[in-house]
């Protein structure tokens, strides 16, 4: 009996011994996202607010209930932290509309996954999008569009087997790509431009397209890449929008080197939190894979712009989720 004591003893101190680890790292890393712009490690620490804040949640129940309230009370303090920075994604209000008109946009970045092709296309035509940025496509995906029937019309692509972007457009809508070369970026992943209205106005589009990164020397190049991003859209003197794959979250100091001085508000805003990159390739098949999954496909504004709705596509097979929004102009 006493052995056995012992060994439930033993069993236990090491369950407590796990949580307390896991709840130990989980308060690191809810600091360590702060310091973004020291180490980029750091920054990468920041765009997991959500998987933390549950995190801390569970690890400060399970350890106030079974071992002790002091290390609780620090989880559950870091978990309100995160939770702070999470509560805008709900409580926060985007203008209203100015007019009843709007352009639908679509960001998707299918990753080269040729095998579902026919399902993406196929789900770009029930949202009947305006204009769709269709990341990691070639030349492949280009000749793609004719064959599949969608209604969709290409207006830029890659030239070959390297990936690209892919613009597509919707036949009623009046919309010109502008050559790459035109344009002051060149710094990080290649980028595209096009023009069209709203409203009477122009309305300039810049899709981007950026890797989460594997180093300190990656990491900087995307700042970099985000930096002239950022100069470009200050530059256009009409309505402007940056979409695509940033592969970062609104809580990153990437994210704040790209969006912060213009400023460029988030379609995100007032519509909750919805992941649209999972690690897993079955993205929507569990409720846990949705909430450990991160919000890194976006949809930026200028602020006389304003989102009327802003959904996340369904699992087609790639480890992203295309996000669809409409764009209207912002009311005084």
């Amino acid at each position: 009996m006493a052995i056995a004591t012992t060994r439930t003893r033993g069993i236990v101190g090491l369950i407590g011994a796990i949580i307390l680890l896991f709840g130990s790292v989980a308060v690191f890393a809810t600091v360590a996202g702060f310091f973004g712009s020291t180490w980029w490690l750091f920054d990468l620490a920041s765009d997991y607010r959500f998987p933390l804040m549950l995190t801390l949640v569970g690890v400060a129940i399970a350890y106030g209930f079974g071992y002790g309230r002091g290390a609780a009370v620090i989880f559950l303090g870091a978990a309100v932290v995160n939770a702070v920075l999470i509560v805008p994604l709900w409580i926060a209000q985007q203008p209203k509309a100015a007019t009843g008109n709007s352009i639908r946009v679509v960001t998707f970045d299918v990753e080269g996954d040729d095998e579902n092709r026919a399902e993406i296309f196929a789900w770009l035509d029930s949202v009947d999008a305006d204009i769709v940025f269709l990341q990691g496509t070639d030349a492949g995906w280009t000749a793609a569009v004719a064959a599949t029937g969608t209604p969709y019309r290409v207006l830029a692509g890659p030239p070959g087997e390297d990936p690209g972007t892919t613009i597509l457009a919707h036949p009623a809508v009046s919309v010109t790509a502008v050559p790459v070369t035109a344009v002051s970026v060149t710094a990080g992943e290649p980028h595209t431009e096009i023009v069209t209205e709203l409203d009477g106005a122009t309305l300039t589009l810049i899709g981007v397209d950026a890797e989460i990164p594997a180093s300190s020397d990656e990491a900087d190049a995307r700042l970099e890449y985000f930096a002239a991003i950022a100069a470009r859209a200050a530059e256009v003197e009409t309505r402007v929008a940056v979409v695509g794959n940033l592969s970062t979250t609104r809580w990153s100091h990437a994210f704040r080197v790209l969006a912060g001085d213009l400023p460029l508000r988030s379609s995100e805003d007032g519509n909750g939190y919805s992941a649209t990159w999972s690690i897993y390739p079955t993205f929507g098949a569990t409720a846990a894979q949705h909430f450990l999954g991160l919000p890194i496909d976006h949809v930026l504004m200028s602020e006389d712009l304003t989102a009327t709705a802003h959904t996340v596509g369904p699992d087609l097979g790639p480890n992203h989720r295309g996000v669809v929004v409409d764009l209207a102009r912002a009311g005084a």
